[in-house]
């Protein structure tokens, strides 16, 4: 009988710890640091910064896209990088935005144990995509890690939520 009340309370305590940790990612949350495999631009700071096979690649870039320096990439990047933001809704919907346009929206759910978010929704070719991301969280910050596989790198995004 006892062993029988403690899993009943161990059950209600992780129920009530995952819904409590889904309770604070909901809400919106602007992306302030981006670092892929080709970039770093901290919004916060204003720093960017590009790896070095990224670098070797960047007179071809001014060039094809018909720039004129390297700063006008720079201001591309940076416009790209600087008004992006996840929503997380209690109800298990997400938007993630660019530039104030949805890119991406469908359904999250929060796997606390393994402190991974799951992510269903459908391309821009109506395609079901699943992705996964790790997080975890720094004082007032949620930091994800978006894996690729063994192809690229992952992404990462430090995100600070809006008051």
């Amino acid at each position: 009988m006892n062993k029988k009340i403690i899993y009943i309370l161990f059950f209600i305590g992780a129920f009530g710890f995952s819904q409590e940790k889904a309770s604070l990612f909901a809400g919106k949350w602007d992306i302030i640091c981006t670092q892929t495999h080709n970039i770093y631009y901290n919004t916060i700071t204003d720093s960017l910064s590009y790896s070095d096979e990224y670098r070797e690649l960047i007179p071809g870039l001014i060039k094809d896209y018909n720039l004129k320096t390297i700063d006008s990439l720079n201001l591309i990047v940076i416009s790209d990088n600087s008004n992006n933001s996840f929503e997380f809704h209690e109800n298990g919907k997400f938007l993630r935005k660019e530039n104030g346009n949805i890119i991406q929206k469908g359904k999250y759910k929060l796997k606390t144990s393994k402190k991974i978010i799951i992510l269903n929704y459908r391309d821009r070719q109506n395609k079901k995509i699943k992705d996964f991301m790790e997080y975890s969280v720094q004082d007032k910050d949620l930091l994800l890690k978006i894996p690729f596989g063994k192809i690229l790198r992952p992404t990462y995004f430090t995100l600070r939520k809006k008051v």
